[in-house]
């Protein structure tokens, strides 16, 4: 009896190394991953923030143009949306006859 103890006890140790083993790989494995997603997800962060600075600035240097306009009325249509939406139907004058 003491013999297979000993084996099983044995047998037991070799799993419990192989299972720590695996365990620091995997915790090794996920460090690495963590650190990747991380370091890529500041780089896409820095990109847009540029992409952002960027487009800002453009914005404001179109708006100290527009500023310096002399024509008033053209800053006030540029602050106005012209366009028609495609959604909205236009309506002809026909329906309106009946409710007057």
């Amino acid at each position: 009896m003491a013999t297979w103890n000993a084996t099983w006890m044995a047998s037991l140790e070799s799993r419990r190394q192989a299972e720590n083993e695996a365990k620091a790989k995997a915790i090794e494995q996920a460090e690495k991953d963590l650190t990747q997603f991380t370091a890529e997800r500041e780089a896409l962060r820095e990109a847009k923030m540029a992409k952002n600075r960027s487009e800002e600035q453009v914005k404001l240097e179109a708006l100290e143009a527009d500023l310096e306009s002399a024509n008033s009325w053209s800053r006030i249509v540029k602050l106005i949306d012209l366009q028609q939406d495609e959604n909205v139907e236009v309506r002809n004058g026909m329906e309106w006859n009946g409710m007057v």
